[in-house]
């Protein structure tokens, strides 16, 4: 049984266990992101001059809405690909994953949540734009939101899924362990 990275794997693949604790970071990273970008939502909701109309149960339903509506909800379903390779090149590279997933988490929400959105349908009183403004506009509007929630999707991510591994890199021949 060889050693990759402190994993255990058998015939070259990751074992069951650290593939679970993979998905858990996912998962957990998701929940939270989506946490964030909500909470971010309704609270813009609340600052506006008519949403203190709007008791929290509509800002909450309005966010929730949104959440969906605006390509958050399939953003994370759309950088699982992109996450894994992100997650293969840390397993060869290691560099600190406690400052690695916090940034890849931010540029990949970011990027594909921008084309996400400009992606999903608008309403019919919306003027026609190409996919590139459509990101653009997006980004103008719920950037610095993409960038929290990435940066908290990669924490939640490197905390319940790969805190466990260490993040210095090994010397000579201690790296290359059979």
């Amino acid at each position: 049984m060889k050693t990759i990275q402190g994993r255990s794997t058998v015939n070259g693949n990751l074992n069951p266990s650290s593939l679970r604790l993979s998905l858990r970071g996912y998962a957990a990273g998701a929940m939270l992101a989506s946490l964030v970008f909500i909470s971010w939502i309704f609270f813009v909701v609340s600052a506006g001059s008519d949403a203190t109309k709007l008791n929290p149960g509509a800002r909450l339903g309005f966010a929730l809405f949104f959440w969906l509506a605006s390509g958050f909800a399939p953003t994370l379903l759309g950088i699982a690909l992109p996450w894994a390779l992100a997650v293969f090149i840390w397993r060869k590279q290691q560099w600190p994953g406690q400052i690695y997933f916090p940034a890849i988490g931010a540029i990949l929400v970011f990027v594909i949540g921008s084309g996400i959105a400009s992606l999903m349908p608008k309403p019919l009183f919306v003027e026609d734009q190409t996919f590139l403004e459509g990101a653009v506009i997006f980004a103008q509007r719920a950037g610095i939101c993409l960038l929290f929630a990435g940066m908290v999707f990669g924490v939640s991510y490197w905390f319940f899924g790969e805190r466990r591994i260490p993040a210095r890199r090994r010397i000579g021949i201690d790296r290359y362990r059979f």
